[in-house]
């Protein structure tokens, strides 16, 4: 089915984000508090990451309501692009100021996952009848292929511009690349 094969390509996309995203942040987080000023206003990477993954259940959830209301489709497609964009703002960010950041961050990660029960709720209404299993199963399957593609694709970007801002920028370019492709 066309139409429920869009969703899971998206769905692909939307993986290779978030695990690059719940992969990295930490370390990038990381980097940013050695580029601050002493004594500046922090909180740690980790505590941050937690902030950013317990927001994303709600933030699933509002995504899908939106999808109800203004069309999947449309709410699925504003929402990568926006996501797309604050990566790659926030992976050039990390010299700014820590608190904007963090917020960066926060917002980002929220973003990320506003439009992943919209895209699994698509490809369960796409499915063809007989097939709802086997369209889950390759959902799951491609989400989870590119989940794990996703890091370690972004850790060779690292790698290849030498880990420093720059590269962090690229890095997360890369992650909101995927999500565009979706």
């Amino acid at each position: 089915s066309r139409a429920a094969m869009g969703y899971v390509l998206a769905y692909a996309a939307h993986m290779w984000e978030l695990f690059s995203l719940r992969s990295w942040i930490v370390a990038f987080l990381a980097f940013s508090l050695q580029l601050q000023p002493a004594g500046s206003w922090t909180w740690s990477p980790t505590q941050l990451a937690f902030i950013i993954n317990l927001i994303g259940l709600p933030a699933s959830v509002g995504g899908n309501e939106l999808s109800r209301i203004f069309g999947r489709q449309k709410v699925i497609s504003i929402v990568m692009i926006i996501s797309a964009v604050l990566g790659v703002i926030l992976g050039f960010s990390a010299a700014l100021p820590y608190w904007l950041v963090a917020s960066l961050a926060i917002l980002y990660g929220t973003t990320i996952v506003g439009d992943s029960a919209s895209l699994t709720a698509g490809v369960v209404a796409a499915a063809p009848a007989g097939y709802r299993g086997t369209t889950l199963a390759v959902h799951s399957t491609l989400g989870f292929c590119s989940a794990f593609l996703g890091p370690m694709t972004v850790g060779i970007v690292l790698d290849l511009f030498g880990g420093n801002r720059l590269a962090w920028g690229m890095g997360f370019l890369t992650m909101a690349g995927g999500c565009l492709l979706g």
